[in-house]
Formats: structure tokens, sequence, C-alpha cells
């Protein structure tokens, strides 16, 4: 049997697709997935893994024998019917359900009735980056192809986090995201900090996640790597909505300032928010806190 998984929109879209292709792999379909995502060179997140085929970039010919529509490409045009019978989570799914029980429920409807699968990502090693022994990362970015939407998510607090951060243990800091991040952060390949920001490909900087002690990051696709790759994550959530979007993996803490506003993804408050206070009122001293207490420092 044959199954054509459909990816779109970001890197967490991706991550958060896997535990349904793990799904469907124990089911004996061989599985081909089709990655229409936004940010440049998602599919490598997968490519080399064993339960995948073949990564498309382009939607292939030939008949399968399940087409699986995940969440966020579910309404994406045309319809791949010719390619198949579809399989998908509805509308519904979207309000309360997080993303990756939603994606499973096509593997559900196909006879699978395990646990849901952990997530999971492909990586190059960053060896050659020479990076300290000991490091945490941070990935303070939203993504320079979602342009000015995401804005809302950034944290003003960086940089006294960063601050507290190396004077309270005896890690570096390295600092992942994209190019549009990048000038945000000193440029000192031999300090306490290095920026990497732009100068690594999205396999290699899942590489240096890998390797990392912990991670700090806003609810972006850097997160979902860590999330997969099971390194201890801190993730701050502000007008997204953490009930579906949480990445998901077992050492997952989730920070958000308590607000009654919040979340406001998918609501009326969304568009007439203009002061973010959900991320300003989480500061740097809660934030270091919780990584502290968690990671039993001190």
């Amino acid at each position: 049997m044959r199954a054509l998984v459909t990816l779109g929109q970001g890197v967490g879209h991706v991550i958060m697709a896997t535990p349904t292709i793990a799904a469907l792999q124990s089911l004996s379909f061989g599985v081909d997935v089709l990655v229409e995502a936004a940010y440049p060179d998602t599919g490598s997140l997968l490519e080399g893994w064993e339960v995948i085929r073949h990564v498309h970039s382009a939607r292939p010919s030939g008949r399968y024998d399940a087409v699986v529509r995940t969440l966020w490409h579910r309404h994406a045009a045309p319809a791949l019917g010719v390619l198949g019978p579809e399989f998908g989570p509805d509308d519904g799914d979207t309000d309360a359900t997080h993303e990756v029980v939603a994606n499973l429920t096509a593997a559900r409807a196909l006879g699978y009735v395990g646990e849901v699968p952990a997530a999971h990502c492909e990586y190059d090693a960053a060896d050659a980056l020479g990076l300290p022994a000991h490091y945490a990362v941070i990935a303070p970015g939203y993504g320079s192809w979602a342009h000015d939407f995401w804005e809302r998510k950034t944290w003003p607090h960086w940089e006294a986090f960063a601050a507290r951060f190396l004077a309270g243990c005896d890690l570096d800091l390295v600092v992942l995201g994209t190019c549009a991040d990048r000038a945000r952060w000193p440029d000192r390949a031999d300090g306490p900090v290095r920026n990497l920001c732009g100068l690594t490909t999205l396999r290699r900087a899942a590489g240096v996640i890998a390797g990392a002690e912990c991670v700090i990051a806003i609810d972006n696709g850097l997160a979902h790597i860590a999330a997969a790759l099971a390194v201890p994550l801190f993730v701050l959530f502000g007008p997204t909505r953490e009930a579906c979007t949480r990445p998901w993996g077992t050492r997952v803490t989730v920070l958000a300032a308590d607000l009654h506003c919040r979340p406001c993804q998918a609501t009326t408050r969304w568009e007439a928010c203009r002061d973010w206070q959900c991320m300003w009122q989480l500061d740097a001293d809660q934030v270091w806190d919780a990584v502290r207490a968690e990671m039993r420092w001190g």
C-alpha cells in the first residue's frame, strides 16, 4: 500500500505531521510526502528518515491508496483526489484539539489504534561550526518568510534574559534564526554569545539544537525542532494557542503571562490588539527562574 502525506505552511506544521507519518508506516503503508511549505528547505528535515520513501517538492504523478491531508494543507488547491482517496482532519479540529492529534485522525480512519507517536526531525551534525562544549540555544525570531504577520510574537526581553542567563550558569549562548534576526545580536565568535542567525541551513540549525543543553524560544519552528529532538525546551507563548500548537514532546515547558485576553489567535481580539502585553508582561526574571528550576541549576 502507498500513502501520500501533504504538508504545508512552516517548519512547525511539518514537524507536527511526523507522528501521522510514523503511524501510517506502522500500518505498512509506504509513505511519500509532498512538502509545499512557505519556509525554504523545510522538506530537508524529513530527508533520510527511514519511514519515508520520497520527499516531493512538486505534486507527484501516479496513484496512491490514501492521500492524507494535514491540518494546514486540507484546503490547498487543487484537489488531490485524482491521486487517491483523500483523508484528513475536518475544520472542527482547529478550535481546541492539538494539531498533532488532529492530523492523526486520518491515520485513525485508516486503522491506526495506538498511542500518538513521537515527533521526528532529521538533522546534520554541527561539529564543523566550532561550538563551545556546553551551550544553550535561544531562538528569538518568528521567521522572515512571514514578514510582519507574526510580529506580535516578538519577546522584548531577550537582552535582559541573556544577561541573567550568562550570570547565572556556566553555559554559553548560541542564537539561531534567519538573516532578519541577525542584526539584533553582537557578532562575537569568541564570546559567550555566538550569533549563527542566517549562517546555517535548517538541518544544520537542527544539529546545533541537538547538541544544546536546553533551548529557549518563542512559538516558532525551531522550538518544534527542539521538542522533536527531546532537548529541554522553554517556549514563550503570547497571542498564539498553546493548546493547539505547543511543540510536541516530553521535555517542553510552556511559559505565558497570566492575562485573560490571551490567547487571541483566531478571535476578533487578534486584529484589535496593538500593544501585545502578553509578550511584554512575561519578563526576563520569570523566564530565567523557570529555566533554572527545571534544569535544577543553583
